[in-house]
């Protein structure tokens, strides 16, 4: 672990048979460093969340029922969780297991470290409707399918409706998820290697910008 740019936080009112208390702590957490994002992966697939304003987390399945939206989106449980990240402008909470022991660190920017900043494109060309035709824009989610095969999943972003190609030839995606690689140096032969990486936020770009 870099001190320089994390530090391990307790996880010590964590316990498995239990999932409030996951929920609990990652309320507890995002409130005290100011984080708006959650992304975590489970087993059964990948789980987007935010907090709100009284950092109360809302996750997309949540959201987006599946006899309204014909999408089964995957739970937040200790059971399938395999990593989590809760994260924002502020800094980035890792939360893994390892040796059937849960870990946390919190990963803050250092202006000494050099970083590389990267903006990953999301899977998503269109936004979705329900059944009735039902807004795919709800409590502060999105709900996207990318393409003919349809892939769906629902971003903690909105205003997204503009952002889509109108061209239905062509697949724009308009969702960023920012990350920062950090890098360090070999004393020795100065290769350069990417050392430690944090989720930074979601943003939306217009296609051709």
């Amino acid at each position: 672990m870099n001190q320089k740019l994390c530090h391990a936080i307790s996880v010590d009112e964590i316990r498995d048979n239990d999932n409030s208390t996951l929920m609990d702590w990652l309320q507890k957490e995002a409130q005290k460093y100011h984080l708006q994002y959650l992304l975590a992966h489970a087993e059964d697939g990948v789980i987007w969340g935010r907090f709100n304003e009284d950092y109360q987390l809302i996750t997309a399945e949540s959201v987006f029922y599946k006899n309204t939206f014909n999408v089964d989106l995957p739970k937040l449980r200790l059971l399938t969780l395999q990593q989590c990240r809760i994260f924002g402008e502020n800094g980035d909470i890792l939360l893994w297991k390892s040796q059937d022991k849960w870990k946390a660190q919190f990963i803050k920017d250092n202006p000494s470290i050099e970083h590389i900043h990267e903006e990953q494109i999301l899977w998503g060309t269109q936004k979705e409707k329900g059944k009735n035709e039902e807004d795919g824009e709800k409590n502060g989610f999105t709900l996207l399918s990318d393409g003919s095969q349809g892939l769906k999943h629902a971003v903690p972003l909105t205003g997204l409706s503009n952002y889509f190609s109108q061209d239905k030839k062509k697949l724009y995606r308009p969702v960023r998820l920012v990350i920062n690689h950090y890098i360090k140096y070999d004393e020795e032969t100065g290769i350069a290697r990417i050392f430690l990486s944090r989720l930074v936020s979601l943003k939306k770009v217009k296609t051709g910008a």
